[in-house]
């Protein structure tokens, strides 16, 4: 069964189209990156900004027509950091569904540890045990063990490459290199 799943962080919207082999493994067929910086202004807010919001609709809806392209069968949408830590995340959640027909899941920092953590696993499952650590744009999850179920104890941590980035860097934004010496 070919899949999609649709990860809206806090500074990307990232779709991976796969295969589901028998056993679990996945096939990956396409894997994106956009970036949307959804958690610009959450810290200071509370709120997801409309702009914010208007450029991660963006990015699942150029997700969502990738993965009918590709013929996914099932497109799952989960959302992390920012999303949790928005007061008017039911809001994006609304409008993705409306203008989406898609479920926008907030996942909660153990669930995205242990997604992270089997997704990780199914790509190579030729490791019988594992430690994965994801760090994000606004958290990083960590879990380790065994390729037969999930992490025994999946840690969400506070705190991601977007939240120690200097005000007006913007992730994957080109850097001149230092002048002088």
């Amino acid at each position: 069964m070919r899949v999609a799943a649709i990860d809206v962080g806090t500074n990307t919207v990232l779709c991976l189209v796969a295969d589901v082999e028998p056993g679990g493994r996945l096939s990956v067929v396409a894997d994106e990156e956009r970036f949307a910086r959804l958690g610009e202004g959450v810290d200071a807010t509370g709120r997801l900004t409309d702009a914010a919001m208007d450029r991660a609709l963006d990015g699942l809806a150029a997700s969502r027509a990738t993965a009918a392209r590709l013929g996914a069968e099932r497109i799952v949408v989960g959302a992390t950091s920012a999303s949790r830590e928005a007061a008017n995340r039911d809001a994006l959640a609304a409008r993705v569904e409306a203008t989406l027909g898609l479920r926008y899941r907030v996942l909660t920092g153990e669930e995205e540890a242990r997604l992270t953590f089997r997704g990780t696993l199914a790509l190579v499952p030729e490791v019988e045990e594992a430690v994965v650590l994801d760090i994000g744009g606004g958290s990083t999850e960590v879990g380790g063990g065994g390729a037969g179920g999930g992490p025994p104890h999946p840690q969400k941590h506070a705190g991601g490459g977007g939240r120690h980035t200097p005000p007006g860097v913007h992730p994957g934004a080109p850097r001149a290199p230092p002048r002088g010496g």
